[in-house]
């Protein structure tokens, strides 16, 4: 396998840590063209680096990590320069703002102080949050602000917030990119349930 194959989903997931500053920089010159490009590419890139690393047989622990530390820095600059572009609009909502942020960030404070590392969970209910949320920015930076869908975007961040920290609280070990969803927990739970039980008897 070649240098690239090894190291495209790194390089990918590596691209949102270096260009997520200068998308704020975009958002505060109110260059709207050049931010919505950038910020689609970038939504692009967390969208695929996962799917090339297992294309590629490449995943790895660092991968993960670097995949973890991406987001923290992407979406929260994501966010800020949404808050600055929608300034007006968000100030009308500013509970669907609060919702789904608190949402976002009290999973991984949970995380944090029952793992001792930082959380490294992609759930699907996170990533199609994350899905939404795109298309919600493309909407609203082409066409016009869509309350509509920020009042999903609010529904599904308390489903992916309150799923991330019951696999934190109940999932013990299985806090990793490979525990999917809260029912993976359970569902890995109930065999050995179902083991035990005659040796109850």
């Amino acid at each position: 396998m070649g240098w690239l194959h090894q190291h495209i989903a790194n390089a990918i997931s590596f691209s949102r840590i270096i260009f997520s500053p200068l998308l704020v920089f975009f958002a505060l010159l109110e260059e709207k063209t050049a931010f919505g490009i950038l910020a689609l590419l970038l939504f692009a890139s967390d969208a695929v680096d996962g799917t090339i690393a297992r294309r590629f047989k490449t995943e790895s622990d660092f991968g993960h990590m670097l995949d973890t530390i991406a987001d923290f820095i992407f979406y929260p600059a994501v966010l800020l320069s949404c808050f600055y572009i929608f300034r007006e609009e968000l100030a009308r909502h500013y509970l669907l703002v609060v919702v789904p942020v608190f949402f976002l960030t009290a999973p991984k404070i949970i995380g944090l102080c029952y793992t001792k590392n930082i959380p490294n969970l992609h759930t699907r209910i996170w990533q199609f949050t994350t899905y939404v949320f795109g298309f919600w920015f493309a909407v609203s930076l082409l066409q016009r602000f869509n309350l509509p869908l920020l009042w999903a975007i609010n529904g599904l961040s308390i489903l992916a917030g309150i799923d991330e920290a019951l696999i934190f609280l109940t999932g013990k070990n299985k806090t990793d990119q490979r525990v999917h969803s809260y029912w993976e927990v359970l569902k890995e739970r109930s065999p050995r349930n179902d083991q035990k039980s005659p040796e109850s008897d």
